[in-house]
């Protein structure tokens, strides 16, 4: 469901894990994106034990809460393990990678909107 706010911009601002498309990004990881606006998305992430990202930039902040399972996320080479009820920020172009050390769910918030993950 996208909501039409002018030419330029949309918005969807209601959403749910349990109506949200699935998408597998690759095998052991799965994506739903909640809402978005013009200026930020909000995903939902299930990731397998042992799958590892590979590290990465990109242009966004991207803001992340564990809800389940255990992550360790390497930020410019240096490693963090989460648990559940941990958060975690990371700036726009910075090399990160993140390992699941088990089944993980996260949540992940994107700034600006991050326009490849609007399904």
């Amino acid at each position: 469901m996208r909501a039409v706010v002018d030419d330029e911009q949309y918005v969807k601002g209601l959403g749910s894990v349990a109506s949200a498309q699935a998408v597998e990004m690759r095998e052991g990881i799965v994506r739903r994106t909640l809402v978005f606006s013009d200026r930020m998305l909000l995903s939902h992430w299930n990731i397998k034990a042992g799958i590892q990202f590979g590290e990465h930039s990109h242009p966004f902040e991207q803001a992340g809460f564990v809800i389940s399972g255990r992550l360790r996320i390497i930020i410019d080479g240096r490693p963090t393990d989460l648990h559940a009820g941990d958060a975690y920020l990371l700036p726009m172009d910075v090399k990160h990678d993140a390992v699941a050390l088990e089944d993980v769910e996260i949540i992940d918030i994107f700034s600006p909107l991050r326009e490849e993950y609007i399904d």
